[in-house]
């Protein structure tokens, strides 16, 4: 269960790292990372406020995932560690689904402003 454990905080971690370094432009619109809805991947304005949006949520679910997935080290059941570990994967998977729903609001409404003002 340690590498389960390890292997689950650590996507956490990078998913968290990865749409912070979206939503500050450091990553620029791609085919590789980031949220990959046909919206968010319009422009890169649309790009970035997707990902903002997405933030608030993917840094509530990466943190809970982390302590969740990192508690599952020092619980002395290997049934407990392993239910810990499949509820931090749970809590990333449900909060990557609500950041995808964000941020296809904010792009949308990102590429309505974009298409009012021109």
């Amino acid at each position: 269960m340690f590498i389960a454990s390890v292997i689950v905080a650590a996507a956490a971690l990078i998913l968290v790292g990865i749409t912070i370094g979206c939503a500050r432009g450091q990553i620029p619109v791609n085919s590789l990372a980031g949220i990959r809805l046909r919206s968010v991947m319009m422009n890169d304005s649309t790009w970035r406020a997707g990902h903002r949006a997405a933030l608030p949520a993917e840094l509530i679910g990466g943190a809970t995932t982390v302590v969740v997935a990192l508690s599952a080290l020092v619980v002395p059941s290997a049934d407990a560690a392993q239910l810990l570990s499949i509820g931090g994967t749970v809590i990333l998977l449900g909060s990557t689904v609500v950041a995808g729903f964000l941020a296809n609001r904010a792009a949308l409404a990102e590429l309505g402003a974009e298409q009012d003002a021109g």
